[in-house]
């Protein structure tokens, strides 16, 4: 088999995307279910939005937002709208210095989404940097967080290993921080995996459970207790000093690639 450049690959599963969104609305108008080449582990209906291929020149803003409207960002980094932008077909977060702190990017769907199968198709930068995909809530009551995977490869130990976590924050949610929430951690770690190559990540929730997958292959599962309300998808590319460090002026800017999201819904 020929080798194909990463540009040709996207531009024949954008092709595949439309033919089975087209198929798959023609199915639902007509009451019929469809799943969609990802092959999601149940049946399931495909969600045109907040799906994206970020093929346009500029970020729907529609369906995304680049600010948060309680959180500013994680010290010694602050929230910069303008760090998130499109190129190649791909929405591109960029993380750089600026004097004692750091510009770092937010990416978050305007609205919420309850249960599903989420698949992105990402390349991550070598660097100290959290570069993280996952969901939050927060409600009048408490917060809660799926993380579907956070990751700096070019920290000790982290080179090939892929964070998840579950927090529950219940009470004033201002005042959620890193102390007093209930959280799960687990980490999957292969050799041959290493995240600065292009890679797919999803996560199925359901009512019953929470499923986490690399490359279609399941590396953690879990009974979904606390996780039953909706939630924004959101990516970002923070530093965390107290876990992965501070990154190295060599390290900046730094660039976390988003090929596409797409997204099911339950039936």
């Amino acid at each position: 088999m020929s080798n194909i450049t990463d540009s040709e690959f996207r531009l024949a599963r954008r092709r595949e995307l439309q033919r089975v969104a087209a198929i798959t609305a023609s199915l639902a108008l007509s009451g019929r279910i469809a799943t969609a080449f990802a092959s999601p582990p149940i049946p399931m209906v495909f969600q045109p939005r907040p799906s994206d291929e970020f093929d346009a020149k500029t970020l729907d803003t529609t369906v995304w937002r680049t600010a948060h409207p309680h959180y500013r960002g994680r010290p010694p980094g602050i929230i910069d709208s303008n760090a998130v932008r499109l190129a190649d077909g791909c929405a591109v977060l960029t993380t750089q210095s600026h004097g004692d702190r750091y510009l770092t990017p937010w990416m978050e769907t305007v609205q919420p989404i309850r249960y599903g199968y989420l698949e992105v198709r990402a390349r991550l930068s070598l660097s100290h940097i959290n570069q993280a995909f996952w969901l939050y809530g927060w409600y009048a009551d408490g917060t809660r967080e799926i993380d579907v995977f956070e990751m700096a490869p070019g920290a000790r130990n982290e080179r090939h290993r892929v964070n998840t976590n579950l927090h529950r924050y219940d009470g004033d949610p201002s005042r959620e921080n890193d102390h007093n929430r209930r959280s799960s951690p687990a980490a999957w770690e292969d050799p041959a995996f290493d995240p600065i190559d292009w890679h797919r990540y999803a996560l199925l929730w359901t009512p019953e459970t929470l499923s986490w997958y690399v490359d279609d292959f399941r590396i953690r599962s879990s009974p979904n207790r606390d996780f039953h309300r909706p939630m924004q998808v959101i990516f970002t590319s923070e530093i965390h000093p107290s876990w992965f460090g501070i990154p190295s002026a060599s390290e900046l800017p730094s660039t976390f690639w988003i090929d596409y999201i797409r997204v099911w819904g339950l039936v």
